[in-house]
């Protein structure tokens, strides 16, 4: 190949990566936040439930979820995402959705898991403007 060549195939090629990283950051989800302990915060910006099994799976790393646990977190969490799509975002009526699957939640942690949970909602709460329960 001649150098003019090879120059143009490299820039070709960087040119191609850089429209893939641009697209991908164009059409991922977007980030939640980043207050709770892990990096993420168990209600997420403007009460959203996006993603269940995302949720699932911070739920799961940040309170180090059993798999019963998990087996039992999931439906409420699944059921928590459903409710949520029928209020605007950050809506009373959303956030009261969330509040009211999070103390299911809550109730089938080991006393153990619960500082760990409270607070993760509390730096939810308090960047959401939400009162402390």
């Amino acid at each position: 190949m001649t150098d003019g060549r090879t120059l143009r195939v490299a820039v070709a090629v960087a040119v191609v990566f850089a429209s893939g990283v641009a697209v991908g950051r164009m059409t991922a989800p977007t980030q939640v936040g980043t207050d709770s302990s892990a990096g993420r915060p168990l209600i997420p910006r403007g009460g959203r439930v996006q993603n269940a099994e995302a949720m699932l799976g911070r739920m799961t790393e940040e309170l180090k979820l059993t798999q019963d646990q998990l087996a039992q977190v999931r439906p409420i969490v699944r059921e928590w995402a459903e409710e949520a799509k029928a209020w605007p975002a950050n809506s009373p009526g959303r956030h009261a959705v969330a509040e009211r699957h999070l103390a299911r939640v809550r109730g089938l942690l080991k006393p153990e898991q619960l500082p760990a949970f409270d607070e993760a909602l509390e730096k939810s709460r308090a960047r959401l403007g939400l009162p402390g329960r």
